[in-house]
């Protein structure tokens, strides 16, 4: 996960259980890396030391998904009341891997299941990544 993808879950667990019960968060990484704390190096001048409490990884359902597949998608977004899509690609060189396509995959399956909130966000376009070549090329809205 990315910079934006990391501080998600942490600010949806920072709301308390009683404005957001569970949070299911989908990742290309295995648990273990999204919550390895080592692995944050987003530069945002906070401590992530702290690990997360054990109310919080009980609120926290961690799934490792290939973005690409739409079936994974699809039995992922059964019964979920919003999403939150931080999906980017800072391998510009390797061409139309996450963002471009998992984020239309997202769409689809939000629209199968009929959830109409959704945010999509990225830090594609900061700093070193500018321009934002993907979103630069998909030429208009998705």
């Amino acid at each position: 996960p990315g910079a934006a993808a990391r501080h998600a879950p942490r600010a949806a667990l920072e709301l308390g259980p009683d404005k957001i019960s569970k949070i299911k968060v989908l990742s290309s990484q295995p648990k273990e890396f999204l919550l390895n704390q080592s692995n944050w190096n987003c530069g945002c001048n906070v401590d992530h030391a702290a690990e997360f409490t054990a109310e919080e990884l009980e609120r926290m359902e961690v799934v490792q998904v290939d973005f690409e597949n739409v079936k994974d998608l699809h039995d992922q977004l059964e019964g979920v009341d919003a999403v939150v899509s931080c999906l980017g690609n800072r391998q510009f060189f390797i061409g139309d891997r996450v963002a471009g396509v998992g984020t239309k995959l997202i769409v689809e399956a939000m629209n199968f299941h009929k959830i109409n909130r959704g945010v999509f966000m990225s830090s594609i376009g900061i700093c070193d990544d500018w321009p934002p070549v993907e979103w630069h090329w998909a030429g208009g809205a998705m």
